[in-house]
């Protein structure tokens, strides 16, 4: 199991003051003696909400993850960081498609939840038939640090001279991997 508060407390201590990005400033970790809980302290996110249809906000994210990525693939520290590579990902797919598979011997399912379910797995299936499609892209480009979870709920924009900026926040399923796992951005139109 990976410790989150520990992964982005070495984001934000050993990695992220070596990238020129826009960030929330760090103000450290608290862990109480005897507790197993530690506190990340923070900037308050505050700012406009990205969206997904307005072409500033796009680029804004695109810049900021063009810097990210490359500065990044130099640091000691991101690369100590969790695998987020393909082989990662697949096991997650996995282990979805066993838990979904098992899922559906529950009795209180009714036809159009089997239905959905049965329509997961074989998209799953489909994915995983060309995972090696997959592993070959990834390979095409130098693993970096990866925020794993680049969405709109994650970020807020500020103004800044050329446009609006952006600071991310909520790196825990971050780690090193490909970069094509924050390029994959949410369609127009639709919220996750």
């Amino acid at each position: 199991q990976v410790d989150t508060v520990l992964v982005e407390q070495t984001i934000y201590e050993q990695v992220l003051p070596h990238v020129p990005v826009p960030q929330l400033r760090y103000y450290g970790t608290l862990q109480k003696p005897g507790e197993q809980v530690r506190w990340l302290f923070l900037e308050n996110a505050s700012g406009d909400a990205y969206s997904a249809h307005a072409p500033a906000h796009r680029l804004a994210a695109g810049r900021w993850l063009g810097r990210l990525h490359t500065a990044a693939q130099g640091i000691d520290a991101a690369a100590s960081l969790p695998d987020r590579g393909p082989d990662h990902y697949l096991q997650q797919m996995r282990t979805a498609w066993t838990a979904i598979h098992e899922g559906l011997a529950t009795p209180d399912l009714n036809r159009i939840d089997r239905d959905v379910l049965l329509g997961i797995l074989a998209l799953y299936e489909q994915l995983e038939a060309g995972w090696q499609q997959i592993e070959s892209v990834c390979r095409t480009l130098p693993n970096t640090l990866v925020h794993g979870d680049f969405a709109g709920r994650n970020m807020c924009l500020r103004p800044g001279p050329q446009g609006p900026t952006i600071r991310v926040y909520d790196w825990e399923w971050a780690g090193w991997g490909s970069p094509v796992v924050d390029l994959a951005q949410t369609p127009p139109g639709i919220t996750r």
